[in-house]
């Protein structure tokens, strides 16, 4: 599987490393992200964010904000939330 990224904006063949979490698509190293996953509860008078546990792989387009490359993360500079 090649890198979508890769193929549509640089017209090369990449090997992809990932598929996005949310759509899918294939990552290269360069292209994928590291983050995580948050769910969003709305309650009347007290909305809340919980963050799933693990990591989430993401393509650069759909990456959340806050997510990191493969590098950062294992260097360990991920933003803590």
């Amino acid at each position: 599987m090649n890198c979508y990224e890769c193929a549509m904006r640089d017209r090369r063949e990449t090997v992809a490393v990932a598929s996005c979490s949310t759509c899918g698509a294939a990552a290269c190293v360069e292209h994928v992200r590291v983050g995580a996953a948050v769910v969003h509860e709305h309650s009347p008078g007290n909305p809340a964010d919980y963050r799933l546990p693990g990591r989430r792989l993401y393509d650069v387009t759909c990456a959340p904000p806050g997510s990191v490359t493969p590098q950062e993360a294992m260097e360990g500079t991920v933003p803590a939330s």
